[in-house]
């Protein structure tokens, strides 16, 4: 990965400044960060729901084999009711079926759009994950697989699940350790800002498996173990703009034709400057089972 340098990246100075800046900003431990003057959860919502084909199409098929590794790592043989919080499109629902043979699954998630792609056989609804309409007690297992990151009350959400958890239930979770950040994905931040579109950030950051321990143990939770792995994610040029412009489907539809169509050119030229290592992303992905 490019170490961010003008020389590595091809940006000047003044490009370097703001990368640092932003840099900082995106490493804060256990961050949080409302949006002025938007509901957050709806913001959240109508993103992902937005853009549910291009996330079930190149998004979920990169995240889902990281995802069964947390299925691997659970007791989940014997349970007999899964909940999948933050199921998305679902693209794990089968392999937590296989994970869970014996288990009636629930999927739920705050976007419909990616709700209405889920597959049919298990059944899912649009829920906050900090107001789940479940009795306590109800599910063996819960999991919460690259979802906790997006929650801006995580200690209510994580609550919650634990509520909804019989007693010595599981819970899985898999999320990103920081926010993830890289030459190519900070020029279509760049590009976006110049639009009047600032970054979707996220609210809620753990920067290693101590922080998630805490905010585990914050919400209730006295026994967890926590692991970590790398991730790389290395798109070519174009498979990256197809990929941000498809999950960032609500603000370029907010364009017109001719605007959208002149900020994928600014973006394409300048990302035509990076090295291929500007366009990887290497990230490391934090894993927990608790009760």
């Amino acid at each position: 990965m490019s170490d961010g340098s003008p020389a590595s990246s091809g940006y000047g100075n003044a490009a370097s400044k703001k990368r640092d800046h932003r840099s900082r900003l995106f490493r804060s431990t256990l961050t949080r960060i409302v949006p002025d003057c938007l509901d957050y959860s709806d913001a959240t919502a109508a993103r992902f729901s937005r853009g549910a084909e291009t996330y079930l199409r190149l998004w979920a098929p990169v995240l889902r084999p990281h995802a069964v590794r947390l299925l691997d790592a659970l007791p989940l043989a014997d349970a007999r009711r899964v909940l999948d919080l933050g199921t998305g499109v679902g693209a794990l629902l089968p392999d937590i079926a296989r994970a869970a043979p014996h288990a009636s699954l629930v999927g739920v998630d705050i976007a419909p759009g990616m709700l209405a792609l889920a597959p049919k056989a298990v059944p899912v609804a649009a829920m906050d994950a900090a107001s789940l309409a479940f009795r306590p007690g109800t599910f063996d297992a819960a999991l919460m697989v690259f979802v906790l990151f997006l929650l801006p009350e995580p200690i209510v959400a994580l609550a919650e699940v634990r509520r909804a958890l019989r007693p010595g239930g599981v819970l899985g979770i898999a999320t990103w350790a920081g926010e993830p950040i890289f030459p190519a994905l900070e020029i279509w931040f760049d590009e976006l800002a110049s639009l009047g579109f600032p970054p979707a950030r996220w609210p809620t950051l753990t920067a290693s498996e101590k922080d998630l321990s805490k905010l585990l143990a914050s919400s209730g939770f006295t026994r967890t173990r926590t692991w970590s792995s790398p991730f790389l994610f290395h798109p070519d040029l174009e498979s990256f703009v197809e990929l941000r412009a498809g999950l960032g489907k609500v603000w370029l539809d907010a364009l017109a034709p001719r605007a959208r169509s002149a900020f994928l050119e600014r973006v394409r030229r300048r990302l035509s400057s990076l090295s291929a290592d500007g366009f990887a992303n290497h990230a490391v992905i934090l894993y927990a089972a608790a009760s």
